[in-house]
């Protein structure tokens, strides 16, 4: 069956997905936080005079309500924002699944790194993506690195036609020593020019959308279910007080689990716990909003990709592809650019390779 879309897994994108698994330690750390504290000493003493299940069982649903009030805040607020940041970024990174390949080998011709690095995720990373140009200027022996770390031009450069405007920029600059590492916004504008004038991509066109009025309706519609939930709980919860108030005042675990047990109460206690759940889900939304809506904007592109874009990302998705799974060009250093040519390019480009952008980064900060 034909997948119609396909996902780069850039380290964004694995970085955001560790962060949610690491929200587990959230709770895990509460629970830690509250078997320690020397008034949780009493619930224990009561295991040891009374060794039976009900006690056991009553200790579990203690810790257990104690942890989810101390821990479901700051968890569903983290769990909202990263899950915000996976939704976007995978926006980004999703292409067509037009020619339906897995893999591809053959060279990127016409393709340079940055805008590579623009059809994977709609994005210039400069870090990256310069060491990646640098690595290709030096294969074609048009940049050589001096033995003070600095960059000079090659006779060949000057003959070489075939040059796009933002390439020519950047070994300009790189051998004058003012091109700026951090953040070129003169070179990034050039090559994004170049992506667009080339049909790779495109500018979106700013359209007044309806979704500003469904984010509205969201919290409006979950309220809504609350208080309907609430509602219509409203004399269960009434009479699961009025059987509580007759409950023996400070019994020990087994006793207050018997009592629950006895009167039925055990559906009426789950319902408290999930409407409990359910409202502070709200809150969190409602504390995380801002933040949530800064980070669509800042991932939200002004670009998208052509049906041309998506055909050649879908060629740069093979090669990552075939890069991953049948290469080891992830141990390969800057010296075997000679060897594995536009090949190693790639890798530096699509995340395959990051030591050699760390061995890039080193020496340009020894020049400094």
């Amino acid at each position: 069956m034909k997948v119609n879309k396909k996902i780069f897994e850039l380290s964004s994108l694995k970085k955001y997905r560790q962060y949610e698994r690491k929200l587990w330690l959230i709770p895990l750390a509460c629970l830690i936080f509250i078997m320690l504290l020397p008034s949780r000493k009493k619930a224990f003493d009561d295991l040891i005079e009374n060794p039976n299940i009900s006690t056991v069982i009553g200790i579990v649903i203690f810790l257990f309500l104690q942890t989810l009030i101390l821990s479901i805040i700051p968890f569903f607020i983290g769990k909202i924002i990263i899950k915000t940041h996976i939704k976007t970024t995978i926006s980004n990174c999703t292409i067509k699944n037009m020619q339906d390949f897995d893999y591809y080998r053959e060279k990127l011709t016409g393709l340079s790194p940055a805008i590579i690095s623009i059809l994977t995720d709609l994005e210039i990373e400069q870090k990256k993506d310069v060491a990646a140009s640098i690595l290709q200027y030096e294969n074609l022996g048009l940049l050589t690195e001096a033995t003070d770390n600095t960059y000079y031009v090659t006779d060949k450069y000057y003959s070489c036609n075939n040059l796009n405007e933002s390439d020519r920029y950047l070994i300009e600059h790189l051998e004058k020593g003012d091109f700026d590492w951090e953040n070129d916004t003169k070179w990034k504008t050039m090559v994004m020019d170049e992506a667009i004038s080339e049909g790779y991509v495109k500018r979106k066109i700013i359209q007044n959308k309806s979704g500003s009025k469904k984010g509205c309706l969201v919290p409006l519609a979950a309220a809504l279910v609350w208080f309907l939930w609430v509602a219509s709980a409203r004399q269960r919860l009434n009479d699961f007080t009025a059987i509580l108030d007759t409950a023996p005042e400070h019994a020990p675990l087994s006793e207050q689990v018997n009592f629950l047990i006895q009167n039925k109460l055990i559906p009426e206690c789950i319902e408290v716990i999930l409407m409990f759940i359910y409202m502070t889900f709200m809150i969190a939304f409602l504390l995380s909003a801002t933040r949530v809506g800064a980070i669509i904007t800042k991932n939200r592109k002004p670009i998208k990709r052509t049906e041309y874009g998506h055909y050649m990302a879908e060629c740069i998705y093979g090669m990552k592809n075939f890069i991953h799974d049948y290469s080891n060009l992830n141990e390969a250093n800057r010296r075997q650019v000679v060897l594995w040519e536009d090949y190693l390019v790639y890798a530096v480009v699509l995340e395959e390779n990051k030591e050699i952008v760390n061995e890039i980064s080193k020496t340009r900060r020894k020049s400094l």
